[in-house]
């Protein structure tokens, strides 16, 4: 776009951020495009509907009368985030998972949310058509390959955009590389592609705000190419458009090329509003996004200070976690990021508001207008998202906080600061070694927390040594679940496998209990040859219903890898007392009912120490 991208003037590889960039961005990438369950990325499943859909040559989302598309079962089936249990990551990647393959006589339809323009997924649809249409090749080496289309194209755009930019190279290569933003460009989503058209769209327009020489034909062209682009982005994206407002007229040659900018800035929100209307035809917005948005903006329109306040309270309520989402979070917030990624990731960012050469500044007025700027977009991405969590006369709390929205608007910002104090010197190649190591060592430490997040069993033991409790639960609900009843009639055994080397305790998920106080149950442990390795017996006045009752058998003779039975009777209860259960039978041991097998598992948890 301004000539050869890497020519013999360029500075040294560890001085140039364009390159660094690049090679961090594809190694540290791909191991997260191998590694990450699929299924984990936000909205994943959703997205690979809607390239299947688009790489069958329909490019309407939801086409159907009844607003569905048909698609793959295995999108859903094999997704981890649809699975019973945490920590399984391996079943996805190293078991007979690997090796399923479409089957085209098993499609189901379903609605997605993924209905954004099909530019976004072009490629990867072009490659799904021949992969999975034409060859019925297996699923899940499918999804990392369109994975990985996905990282490259985030990867060559954003090293373009940090090649082309003037001021602020060390801010965006700190920004692009954030934990958040390879998250989203090694899944399959919309935002890598949407961050890197941003990114490069941001720089094109920068460069000629600070640059003195004017636009020629071939730039002019390039620049309405990219305001196009925002207008086949996501829906929020094309509000970027209000930087060319900071474009001196001067910089122009003629009227002409004036005019086809702005033609591109009015043709992108045009297609913004065109597409979103078009897309939405099947579905209203309140069948996709669960809420009603036409009638809220309706009542908001009417209670327009009630609505404020809830926007106020809940931003304000969300706001520590939108900030730690916008640096780094695995798919919905699974697991625990580790600390000091928190802490790296704002060192970085810091350092290289100060690694700027004086040949290129921004003027005063430009720094307001970006910075002012970048917080009404900021904004109005958060009004959208009130907007579709809002219910009139809903309490304000907490929301799920996605900062991940917030990567193409915050760009802006930080360039903005760049650049107001500059170090000079041995002290900047020093600050810029300490940006590309503590760059690197965000993602190491984020890369190793999303291991243990997803595939190690205790992972509790890694953050917190004495604790790890097991199974990880998920897809269960544990708040109001069903219950069977264990009475003088019908006594339970449930099976499980210690997986730890000292398991201390045991806990049940109980629901009602019996109004006589005197009854008595028992809770015993056996092991495979009928042998007794734990038993104590449960007075009901030490009971509270609807919570869980915990065992210590930390003293008895566990042996790791050895199946037990857990068996729960009551010699005289009438009423009985019930016991959680999650009534499909996933859990790897039999619940037995009277010594007759029933098709559910107690839900119970394990305590490992070390």
């Amino acid at each position: 776009m301004t000539g050869s991208l890497i020519n013999k003037s360029d500075p040294p590889f560890f001085r140039d951020p364009a390159r660094i960039f690049l090679a961090i961005c594809v190694v540290l990438g791909l191991v997260l495009c191998v590694f990450i369950p699929m299924g984990t990325g936000f909205d994943e499943d959703q997205h690979l509907v809607r390239i299947y859909d688009i790489a069958g040559l329909d490019f309407l989302p939801n086409r159907d009368e009844d607003g569905k598309t048909a698609t793959l079962y295995e999108f859903s089936s094999l997704s981890y985030r649809r699975a019973y249990f945490q920590n399984q990551g391996s079943d996805w990647l190293f078991k007979e998972k690997w090796s399923i393959k479409p089957d085209l006589q098993n499609m189901y339809y379903v609605s997605t949310r993924a209905v954004y323009p099909p530019i976004i997924y072009l490629l990867q649809a072009i490659f799904a058509r021949y992969y999975w249409m034409k060859f019925s090749l297996p699923i899940i080496p499918g999804v990392i390959l369109l994975r990985m289309i996905g990282l490259f194209i985030y990867a060559i755009i954003t090293f373009i955009a940090v090649k082309i930019l003037p001021i602020g190279k060390w801010v965006l290569f700190v920004l692009a590389l954030s934990p958040t933003a390879i998250f989203q460009a090694a899944t399959v989503n919309a935002d890598g592609y949407n961050n890197a058209i941003s990114f490069i769209f941001l720089s094109y327009v920068t460069n000629h705000i600070i640059k003195i020489e004017r636009f020629n034909n071939r730039q002019v062209f390039i620049l309405f190419f990219l305001t196009l682009l925002t207008g086949f982005s996501k829906p929020g994206t094309v509000i970027l458009v209000l930087y060319l407002f900071a474009l001196n007229k001067n910089k122009f040659k003629t009227r002409s090329q004036i005019l086809l900018i702005w033609l591109g800035a009015i043709t992108s929100v045009i297609l913004t509003v065109v597409w979103w209307k078009i897309s939405m035809a099947s579905n209203a917005p309140s069948d996709l996004l669960g809420v009603n948005i036409s009638q809220n903006m309706h009542y908001i329109i009417l209670h327009p200070w009630e609505y404020f306040l809830f926007f106020i309270q809940t931003t304000f309520y969300t706001l520590k976690p939108y900030l730690l989402s916008w640096i780094a979070a695995y798919g919905y917030w699974i697991g625990t990021v580790p600390n000091i990624v928190y802490w790296l990731f704002p060192t970085a960012l810091i350092i290289s508001l100060l690694l700027e050469n004086r040949e290129y500044v921004f003027t005063k007025k430009i720094r307001v207008f970006f910075i002012i700027l970048s917080i009404i977009t900021i904004t109005s991405v958060l009004l959208q998202y009130n907007l579709v969590k809002y219910e009139p006369g809903l309490a304000a709390t907490e929301l799920s906080a996605h900062g991940r929205y917030f990567i193409p608007f915050s760009v802006s910002f930080f360039l903005a600061l760049s650049g107001l104090i500059c170090i000079k010197g041995q002290t900047q190649k020093w600050m810029t070694f300490i940006i590309i190591i503590c760059t690197i060592l965000a993602l190491v430490f984020f890369t190793i927390g999303l291991f243990v997040t997803y595939y190690a069993e205790c992972r509790e033991n890694i953050f917190k040594p004495n604790e790890c409790m097991l199974p990880h639960y998920q897809n269960i609900d544990s708040s109001t679940p069903p219950y069977i009843f264990v009475n003088n009639q019908i006594s339970i055994r449930q099976q499980f496998t210690n997986t730890c080397k000292n398991l201390t305790s045991i806990e049940l998920l109980i629901g009602q209990t019996p109004t006589n106080a005197k009854d008595i149950f028992w809770f015993s442990i056996i092991n495979n040859q009928n042998e007794e390795i734990f038993t104590k017996a449960i007075p009901v006045e030490d009971l509270r219903p609807f919570t869980r009752v915990k065992f210590d058998v930390s003293g008895s003779n566990f042996i790791k890898g050895d199946s037990y039975w857990m068996v729960i009777s009551s010699p005289i209860s009438v009423e009985g007392l019930g016991l959680a259960i999650r009534p499909i039978d996933v859990y790897p041991g039999q619940l037995l009912l009277n010594n007759k097998e029933n098709h559910s598992d107690l839900i119970f948890y394990y305590t490992c120490s070390r």
